[in-house]
């Protein structure tokens, strides 16, 4: 399974910075619903928990240790019921590169919840004319959409733009817009995006940062909501595309901004679960 530390903001992150951890998820998925994301990306029937503070050790990430919920108090959860993915895996072409279809039918989703169980929000993917797009709708406990999330788009709008030439971080990168629903403009530069994690990172250990800017005024519940969000464009978007390879996230955030960082994930082509100190813990044994 996958999990996450989220970080306070820090703007024009680049590899090596320190952030200080504020919280981390954990998620909770069948393995076989994981191997089938690869062919149905967000498909699967999934539980992420949002706890306060530190996570635990890589041998205490077990439900049932005590050390596993002495560690922080639960502040939220992201969760859905098994759906069709975003896309459908056709089969194969040169290179072994997938192809893949649209879907536009019982889309990915995840609901977000308080530690009571009251619904603070959702986090829907939208298919429109521009299937080739991502995008999300972001609703409130009412049902009532507040946000959108999609790129900016190039080619009449039917292709993702990417912006390139930044600094730290963000030399390039894929910002994800929070929008307003009426004119579909961002607002400010409120953004969820896929930051440039180094060299190392980027092709050795397939880690990848990602940074949360939240619109202004957003209330409690919408923050958490959008942390949502943030998670569903991973799993709809970016996992499928490193299923070879063991990756490791991030997030950060602040009151206006979080950062999140993936610790783990699962390396589904095998079946297999790898944390990222599991061979020192090993060579500890040996000892």
């Amino acid at each position: 399974n996958i999990h996450w530390t989220i970080h306070d903001f820090m703007d024009n992150y680049s590899d090596g910075d320190v952030l200080h951890t504020k919280g981390w998820l954990e998620e909770d998925a069948e393995p076989l619903d994981r191997t089938f994301s690869f062919c149905s990306p967000g498909s699967r029937k999934t539980q992420y928990k949002l706890w306060a503070g530190r996570p635990p050790n890589d041998h205490d990430l077990k439900p049932e240790h005590e050390q596993y919920r002495e560690n922080g108090r639960l502040l939220m959860t992201h969760q859905k019921e098994r759906s069709c993915g975003v896309s459908l895996l056709l089969g194969f072409g040169g290179d072994l590169k997938p192809i893949r279809w649209p879907m536009c039918c019982f889309l990915p989703y995840l609901e977000t919840k308080d530690s009571k169980g009251r619904l603070m929000g959702k986090t829907q993917y939208v298919c429109d004319e521009c299937l080739f797009v991502p995008k999300f709708a972001v609703m409130n406990g009412a049902d009532e959409q507040v946000y959108l999330i999609r790129p900016n788009t190039c080619c009449m709008g039917i292709c993702v733009r990417c912006k390139c030439g930044g600094s730290g971080g963000k030399c390039c990168s894929i910002p994800f817009q929070i929008r307003d629903t009426t004119y579909r403009e961002p607002i400010g530069d409120a953004a969820i995006t896929d930051l440039w994690a180094g060299v190392k990172n980027e092709c050795c250990t397939k880690k990848n940062v990602y940074a949360v800017k939240f619109p202004h005024g957003a209330n409690m519940d919408m923050k958490g909501t959008i942390i949502g969000a943030a998670l569903l464009l991973d799993v709809t978007q970016f996992e499928q595309q490193t299923v070879e390879s063991d990756c490791q996230t991030g997030f950060s955030t602040s009151d206006a901004a979080v950062n999140i960082t993936r610790i783990e994930r699962a390396k589904i082509s095998r079946l297999s679960y790898r944390r990222e100190n599991s061979e020192r813990m090993n060579e500890q044994k040996n000892e």
